[in-house]
């Protein structure tokens, strides 16, 4: 284990908390990739098993025209991936999602009160993730359907009323031509509704952000943790969501940029480019995968940690208590990475 100054936490502006969020992240970097790499590998390990058995039968195949004993293998080898894919998941939404989350969470927490473990430290905790929050993953889970759900009841009224628009948007050029044309009469009204419906999407799953920062710093969890993350996320929403939509701007943008790299790769008439941009275009998204869960625990964490802050004081930081202070932003928090101070361990 590492030891670096706590991190003192104050109202923070949107500057301190993405400020915070990166020092929070920096710290060991090489250990929190280290460690989702290992994750990274179990869920390659995972997927490739079910994929097998579709894949055996069709690489033993050499015949252009396969025979009715071959064709059953294949059929009942993609039955069998079906079946393998479906256990999989099972096994990290179950098993192996408790033991990363929980690691992840509670070593973002242990470096805003100053200490940054290696590899082989997070690896020993984790055999602990699992019995303290595997229930509080099941209700994670289940309040995350429930939401789903309602989103998709807003989606389907979304869908009907971008549907109205857009065939109303097509009727100037289908009546002055009498051919159908997809112009922006069709194409802004779909091209808002997705956004829209991306914004709702994020909006709802928002109020989830909290429940493991919640299980880490607090007697909570389960429904309980839940419950919390739901109202301090509900009283600052605007912060909450304006954050999230910075970053999924932000990983939308770069994974377009890796999509464009395989499309590029793929109209190159030379072979080795191609090959070599392709390579390139998938490691470069093995890294962007790597980096942006450890950053999106970091900012959660923060978050987390300034909403309280502001709600509650900090008291329960260990600290003697000031008032007045969470009204208003500290000026010497602008900038974050310079004024560490004094903090308590964590519990």
């Amino acid at each position: 284990m590492r030891e670096y100054e706590p991190i003192r936490i104050r109202p923070l502006t949107l500057r301190g908390v993405f400020g915070i969020t990166w020092k929070v992240f920096g710290r060991r970097l090489g250990a929190l990739v280290g460690y989702g790499f290992l994750y990274f590998l179990i869920v390659l390990l995972v997927a490739g098993v079910s994929v097998l058995p579709t894949l055996l039968p069709l690489l033993s195949q050499p015949d252009v025209h396969p025979s009715e004993a071959e064709v059953l293998r294949i059929v009942s080898g993609s039955l069998m991936t079906v079946l393998l894919t479906l256990l999989g998941s099972l096994l990290l939404a179950l098993l192996v999602a408790p033991v990363y989350s929980g690691t992840l969470y509670g070593e973002m927490s242990a470096r805003i009160y100053g200490s940054a473990s290696s590899v082989g430290l997070m690896l020993k905790r984790s055999k602990y993730s699992l019995k303290r929050f595997f229930t509080t993953t099941l209700c994670y889970m289940l309040a995350a359907f429930a939401i789903a759900f309602v989103v998709n009841i807003l989606a389907s009224v979304l869908v009907t009323f971008v549907t109205l628009f857009a065939a109303l948007g097509t009727l100037p050029s289908l009546l002055s031509s009498g051919a159908f044309h997809a112009g922006a009469g069709m194409i802004v009204p779909v091209v808002l509704g997705v956004l829209l419906l991306l914004v709702v999407e994020l909006a709802g799953m928002s109020f989830l952000l909290f429940v493991y920062p919640i299980a880490v710093n607090e007697p909570v969890k389960n429904f309980a943790a839940v419950k919390r993350s739901f109202q301090l996320v509900w009283k600052r929403f605007g912060r909450v969501l304006g954050c999230e939509l910075i970053v999924l701007g932000v990983a939308f943008l770069a994974a377009l940029l890796i999509v464009l790299c395989f499309v590029l790769a793929l109209s190159l008439a030379n072979a080795a480019a191609a090959a070599v941009l392709g390579v390139l275009a998938a490691l470069g998204y093995a890294a962007f995968v790597l980096f942006l869960g450890p950053y999106e625990a970091a900012l959660a964490t923060v978050l987390y940690f300034d909403s309280r802050v502001r709600l509650e004081g900090t008291a329960w930081l260990g600290e003697p208590e000031q008032p007045q202070e969470s009204a208003q932003p500290d000026p010497a928090w602008q900038e974050p990475v310079q004024q560490p101070g004094d903090g308590s361990p964590e519990a």
